[in-house]
């Protein structure tokens, strides 16, 4: 009997520790909930609205990489096991943003860009008020005091205190018709007209206009830099060469003066470069139409006009137009067979 009541007491002990072992080890595993109840649980409320950034020491939730995504034979509802893994020090969970455009930087004001050089104010020209510029590299000014020894030598009229000049680089005849309709309607004197050297054998022109005050000498050049670029529309250059068909409804002094085409009479200017397109240019224009051939020109007579053919003609208004666009076409023809032998393109 004592050995029965013995072997109870020891049942009833080994019992109670076995039970004791029991509840400890589920205090060990059971989280603290009173200690840690400011962290929000995974998948509440709290944790997607207002969830407080993680401390250096922060569990990374990732799902298990040992345990793939199969069909399970757990019931439904069953909570998905989550391996925790201890963030490093230092590490910060990528903060989403607002999801940028493909291609387009996050700050278009962050872009490096290549400053602009400031543009400094045109320089000054003492005793010159620039006009502007036109087409051929045309450019014109007014002069209002030049030197006396220079008005001496182009014979300007003492009382004439101001002076207009514009000059071509390269379009010698545009200038020379848009000049003579300025001065047609201008109360200004000739003072000097030049043929100059220019590119590729075309000539440049230089004409000097002399005028009582410097408002009407500024007139005149202003209206012969607008009539040379109303006139670019008529003029073809390439590569390989050009033509130049010019029409003038009224002759006035310095055609005349030039090419002795009675004043007030229409008239016309052809001219092609190289030499050989004038000339098959001019051909066509005097078998076109019933004009007048006034005047023409090659390299190597007194006009200096390079290598090119300048052809003037006049007549009835109509016939001399006639006779022009005719010459153009002949031009352009030659100057595009030019073009492809060449490999160049007309412009």
């Amino acid at each position: 009997m004592t050995d029965s009541l013995t072997e109870k007491i020891i049942r009833d002990i080994l019992a109670r520790c076995g039970t004791a072992d029991t509840a400890a080890g589920a205090r060990l595993q059971r989280p603290n909930y009173q200690r840690e109840k400011w962290k929000p649980r995974v998948g509440s409320r709290e944790s997607k609205d207002h969830s407080p950034a993680p401390s250096v020491n922060a569990c990374v939730l990732q799902p298990a990489a040992t345990a793939p995504l199969v069909q399970s034979n757990l019931p439904a509802g069953a909570l998905l096991g989550f391996a925790v893994k201890r963030a490093s020090p230092g590490h910060r969970p990528a903060e989403a943003g607002p999801e940028e455009p493909v291609g387009c930087p996050a700050d278009p004001t962050s872009r490096t860009t290549a400053p602009e050089e400031p543009r400094g104010e045109a320089p000054d020209l003492p005793g010159i008020e620039f006009q502007g510029v036109a087409g051929g590299d045309t450019f014109g000014y007014v002069m209002a005091d030049m030197d006396l020894r220079l008005i001496e030598h182009l014979k300007i009229v003492t009382q004439n205190q101001a002076v207009g000049v514009l000059c071509s680089r390269r379009g010698a005849a545009p200038l020379i018709v848009a000049a003579d309709e300025a001065c047609g309607s201008a109360d200004v004197g000739i003072a000097d007209i030049e043929l100059v050297d220019g590119d590729r054998g075309k000539r440049g022109a230089l004409v000097v206009f002399e005028a009582q005050n410097a408002l009407e000498a500024t007139r005149v050049v202003e209206t012969c830099l607008n009539n040379v670029k109303e006139r670019q529309r008529y003029i073809l250059e390439t590569g390989a060469g050009g033509i130049e068909t010019l029409y003038c409804s009224r002759a006035a002094r310095i055609i005349n003066r030039l090419f002795n085409v009675p004043l007030g009479r229409a008239c016309g200017v052809i001219a092609g470069y190289p030499a050989a397109v004038g000339l098959a240019a001019a051909s066509v224009a005097l078998k076109s139409a019933d004009v007048f051939l006034e005047s023409f020109c090659g390299p190597s007579s007194s006009c200096r006009v390079g290598n090119e053919f300048w052809t003037v003609i006049s007549g009835d208004p109509s016939r001399v137009k006639t006779a022009l666009d005719a010459a153009h076409k002949m031009g352009a023809a030659i100057l595009q067979r030019l073009a492809t032998n060449t490999g160049e393109v007309s412009s």
